[in-house]
Order: C-alpha cells, then sequence, then structure tokens
C-alpha cells in the first residue's frame, strides 16, 4: 500500500471526486501501480495528520511538465501506463492546459503555474521542467477522516493559513 500526503485545501476535491489524480516526482519511493490501494492524507507524518480517504490505482503514467516562467507558454508530456511502450500525449493549448489543472485539484493552468512556480520552481531560470508520475485512482471509499462539513469557517482545514500554505512532503499535489 503507498499513501500520499496533500496539502488541505485539496481535501474537499478529493472528497467530492473533482480531484482524482496526483503528480508526484520520481524518487527512492516506488509508487502505487494500478489495482493497489492507496491511502491519501493531509499533514502526513506529522501531529496533524488526517486520513482523506482510501481507494484504488487506476494507472501510473511518466509525466514531463515544461514551461516558460515568465510566459504563458506550457507543454505536457503524457506518456503511456508505466511500462507500456508507445506515442505520448501532448497538451499545450490553453484549454487542454485549464482541463489538466483542474483535474488535479486547481482552478486553472494559472493556478497550478503559480503552485509549481512556488514549491519547484529555481528563481534564477526561465524555463522550468518537471519530470515525474501521474496517478490516478477509483472514485473513493469514504473514511471516518475529513469530511467537508469539518471546514473551518474560511474553507480550508485546520492549521492552513492561505491557499498555498503548509508543507507538501511527496510532491506538487
Amino acid at each position: 500500500m503507498v499513501a500520499y500526503s496533500f496539502k488541505s485545501f485539496f481535501a474537499p476535491k478529493i472528497l467530492d471526486g473533482t480531484k482524482r489524480q496526483t503528480i508526484r516526482a520520481v524518487g527512492r519511493r516506488r509508487h502505487a501501480l494500478p489495482g493497489e490501494e492507496i491511502q491519501l492524507y493531509t499533514g502526513l507524518r506529522t501531529q496533524w495528520c488526517k486520513l482523506i480517504a482510501r481507494a484504488t490505482c487506476e494507472d501510473a503514467r511518466g509525466i514531463d511538465i515544461e514551461f516558460d516562467v515568465a510566459a504563458d507558454i506550457a507543454r505536457i508530456y503524457l506518456g503511456l501506463s508505466l511500462g507500456i511502450k508507445g506515442n505520448r500525449s501532448v497538451f499545450s493549448e490553453r484549454p487542454d492546459l485549464d482541463r489538466f489543472a483542474m483535474s488535479d485539484g486547481f482552478n486553472d493552468w494559472h493556478e497550478m503555474r503559480q503552485f509549481m512556480i512556488k514549491h519547484h520552481g529555481d528563481k534564477k531560470v526561465r524555463r522550468m521542467k518537471f519530470e515525474g508520475v501521474l496517478i490516478t485512482w477509483k472514485p473513493i471509499v469514504r473514511t471516518g477522516g475529513l469530511t467537508v462539513d469539518e471546514e473551518d469557517s474560511d474553507g480550508d482545514f485546520e492549521n492552513d493559513e492561505d491557499l498555498y500554505s503548509g508543507e507538501d512532503i511527496d510532491g506538487p499535489s
């Protein structure tokens, strides 16, 4: 079983099913494979850790995201499922980028781009490139963890000061 940690502002979108994917860097830890159970948390490895939901991994595929930090030029290269050879999909038009960003829990491509710059960018470079894995899951199984009703008055879950606050342990989303 693989566990993924999310910033708490993603929890309502995970619970309502509008966020059913996450993009993670390739690292020492392995990622979920199709058919495996995954656990979705906020605050993993902290005293505020809460299980959002359990789900079944639907797919895992390579992803490369490239964009110009100063301009609104971007490309997302989405590979086939891991271990399968073939052509990659490429998204570079704004409507496609917006749809992809919304699937990842953002309002649009601009918001996702700002998130990536803040959490994974280098102020010294003009172009940004992120290589990782896109993990998708089947509709969630509700747990005794967070529910949308547990939101506080400003719409965040506890310990969030703003949309992009908190520590992201495992990647961009």
